[in-house]
């Protein structure tokens, strides 16, 4: 049997070794786009485009391990077009590879700003790939001015390692809040506020009106307010599109702008699976998307199962991190259908986490700088909690409250 996996980011490369460590004896391809072996993407805007951590710390596995475990692996090879019919994968070189299964774990690219192409800007960078934060770590210099377009997570990481290494730094936010899309107004005050101390400036239900240019580099940007801002790079945070152009035209069905998947992670189509930020599936009666390591490590997995034979469906337990400063973000859960929230946060702000409640069931926590919390939280998503309300007294002992 054949496996080909369309890309070569950290599902490719989780699903392909959990087939060998599954068992599967037949033949497996990656294709992926970018020079380097699959690499862990998180890390880039936290540890590695900071310096603390070199790219081959970032290496899901050791290059060799390919080889010896039997994975071809195409670098810099782009896929034009998938066959469907006859179980065809065409590369830009005119190669036409047969599969027996095929894995899409295309992922995802940063959604460009429309108004202002970083292509004809030198200056204006989006951060999705080791390429971005190479381009990115150019900047990262004492003195000079950034503008986050964006004030979501990868947003705010970034802030957060610029204004370490020295940078002024201003974060432009269109919503009322900085990550008013995954978090309550709870979490993003403390954040908010953390980051302010440190002398970052946030600009919370504004956008900007005009960017002055000169000599392809935007060194300007006015707000509504009429407030003008100085650019030495200007970085857009503001969200991913999947990568669904090739299953699209090979006639796979869409959700959410994502390809559709079922328990399985099985799409449309006979012996194509897809997995990663490139998928969308039901989750507690609604489609979502899961952006994560998490999503993109478990379905690889259910995946693997699946080609070989074994029991495997994917039941989502989401959880997220983040890391500012010297603050660990740790989520669990998602938060959509939440009606109130507890705030328990120590008296020196050093760390806090916030519950995020349906009536007494508890929907997702976020803690920063609370691993604690963290680890019950895990085990207790869904659960109905009798003592919610002694949550918000810091001095109560949190497994007491819980158990």
């Amino acid at each position: 049997m054949r496996v080909i996996i369309i890309g070569a980011g950290q599902a490719a490369a989780t699903c392909a070794f959990k087939l060998r460590e599954h068992g599967f004896d037949g033949a497996i391809t990656l294709l992926g786009e970018e020079r380097v072996h699959p690499y862990q993407r998180p890390p880039l805007s936290k540890k590695y485009l900071n310096g603390i951590a070199p790219i081959e710390d970032l290496f899901i596995r050791p290059c060799e391990s390919y080889d010896e475990a039997k994975i071809s692996v195409r670098l810099s090879t782009r896929v034009e077009r998938v066959d469907i019919a006859n179980k065809r994968v065409h590369t830009e070189v005119g190669d036409s590879l047969p599969y027996d299964k095929l894995v899409f774990a295309t992922g995802s690219r940063a959604r460009p700003l429309a108004t202002l192409p970083s292509s004809d800007h030198m200056n204006v960078l989006t951060f999705r790939d080791l390429q971005d934060a190479d381009a990115l770590a150019n900047y990262l210099l004492a003195g000079k001015r950034m503008v986050i377009i964006g004030g979501g997570y990868i947003g705010l990481e970034i802030a957060a390692v610029a204004r370490t290494s020295g940078m002024e730094v201003a974060i432009i936010e269109r919503a009322d809040r900085i990550l008013q899309r995954v978090a309550c107004k709870e979490t993003s005050d403390f954040v908010r506020h953390f980051h302010c101390k440190r002398g970052v400036r946030v600009y919370e239900g504004t956008e900007v009106t005009h960017y002055e240019v000169s000599d392809r580099r935007v060194t300007h940007v006015r707000l509504q307010s009429g407030e003008i801002l100085e650019s030495d790079v200007l970085v857009v945070g503001i969200g991913i599109i999947p990568n669904v152009e090739l299953a699209a035209e090979a006639g796979l069905t869409l959700n959410l702008d994502a390809i559709n998947v079922d328990r399985r992670c099985q799409t449309s189509a006979d012996a194509a699976y897809a997995i990663g930020d490139c998928t969308s599936f039901e989750f507690q009666g609604r489609q979502i998307r899961l952006e994560s390591v998490q999503n993109a490590l478990e379905q690889a997995d259910t995946v693997a199962r699946d080609i070989i034979g074994l029991p495997a469906e994917y039941a989502p337990k989401p959880w997220f991190w983040s890391d500012q400063y010297n603050y660990k973000i740790q989520i669990t859960g998602l938060s959509f259908d939440h009606d109130n929230v507890i705030s328990r946060i120590t008296p020196d702000g050093s760390s806090a986490s916030f519950w995020y409640f349906n009536g007494d069931k508890l929907q997702a926590v976020d803690s920063i700088n609370d691993p604690r919390a963290f680890m019950l939280s895990k085990k207790l998503i869904g659960k109905v909690i009798p003592n919610k309300a002694g949550l918000s007294d810091i001095n109560e002992d949190l497994k007491c409250l819980l158990t």
